[in-house]
């Protein structure tokens, strides 16, 4: 019955998000796959992605134009099945091959790979492991970070870059790639392990509600922000001079918070000889309802700021407009 019940509410919301952007996107209820508009189509390697519901507006909001072209939505946190993702490879692959971007996260691994082995589209899959709280880059989950990976690969897709090039590029682009998160609440829907005390901070925490690394006393956020910057670039070992900064709320973050959070991170970054070259702040990656932040810190090679600047027409995301 819980089962059912969940399955209405993912599938309730998605049709009214494909009513808001039908212009965009149309989608396939069974097996359920979010596609790019046809009108949007292009002879190109298609790029599909995928994973649990709550993370909205990740990853359906980033169909489109200059991004995904198509995404598979699980239930609440749960990966979505093989049948989900083989469908969305078929459909997509226009006789260029069909990259497959996944969080790493067991479940996604295993049904991405599943699907990649019934499918017979020529697939190659690069896997997002950002969180900068782990040291075994194998165990690093995928966090915030699949944003920037999702628009820097489909602005390459559509110059007409190949399969091999494209999946290349994206090993180096989660290479130079972290992300921390610090929740000031849980989500609704999965307790963290023990209640979450108003005095404290989930330090590190995961896009499921998942423990961070440490509950440290609550600061306000422009206290937090030079932990975690350091924190981040100690994983990353060498920043360049120029990197790209993105702040996310994880749902329930207010825009003000946001607002200063990227100020004091560029602030930071600034003093330490890192201008940041391009930011990008809002709610992209959530976990529900969760009071929270993470930030993103890429370590740009210079080609890359004008895959950053490509024009994108996504749902949730309009990058390089004018």
């Amino acid at each position: 019955m819980a089962k059912d019940s969940k399955d209405i509410s993912v599938k309730s919301r998605l049709k009214e998000f494909e009513q808001t952007h039908q212009d965009n996107i149309v989608i396939q209820w069974d097996p359920l796959v979010v596609f790019r508009h046809p009108h949007y189509q292009k002879n190109k390697v298609a790029l599909v992605s995928g994973g649990g519901s709550g993370h909205e507006p990740l990853h359906a909001g980033f169909v489109g134009e200059g991004m995904l072209d198509a995404a598979c939505p699980g239930e609440i946190f749960t990966s979505p099945s093989p049948d989900q993702i083989t469908s969305a490879i078929h459909q997509s692959d226009t006789g260029k091959g069909v990259l497959l971007i996944v969080k790493n996260y067991q479940g996604d691994r295993m049904n991405f790979e599943i699907a990649a082995e019934l499918s017979e589209s020529d697939t190659l899959m690069v896997l997002v492991n950002d969180d900068a709280t782990q040291s075994d880059r194998d165990s690093a989950r995928g966090l915030a970070g699949v944003v920037v990976v999702e628009k820097m690969l489909g602005a390459a897709a559509e110059r007409g870059l190949t399969l091999e090039a494209l999946a290349e590029l994206g090993d180096d682009i989660v290479s130079r790639t972290r992300t921390i998160g610090v929740a000031f609440s849980t989500c609704s829907f999965r307790k963290m392990a023990g209640s979450l005390e108003s005095h404290e901070v989930e330090y590190g925490v995961g896009i499921h509600g998942e423990l961070g690394i440490s509950r440290i006393p609550r600061s306000p956020i422009n206290a937090l922000i030079p932990k975690m910057i350091d924190d981040i670039l100690q994983s990353l070992e060498a920043v360049s001079s120029q990197p790209i900064l993105m702040v996310n709320g994880l749902g329930a973050a207010l825009a003000a918070d946001l607002d200063l959070a990227l100020e004091e991170a560029q602030k930071v970054l600034a003093e330490k000889g890192m201008p940041v070259a391009r930011t990008l702040v809002g709610t992209f990656a959530t976990t529900l309802d969760t009071d929270g932040i993470s930030l993103t810190v890429v370590d740009a090679r210079p080609e890359w700021i004008e895959l950053w600047d490509t024009p994108a027409t996504t749902p949730a995301l309009a990058i390089g407009q004018g």
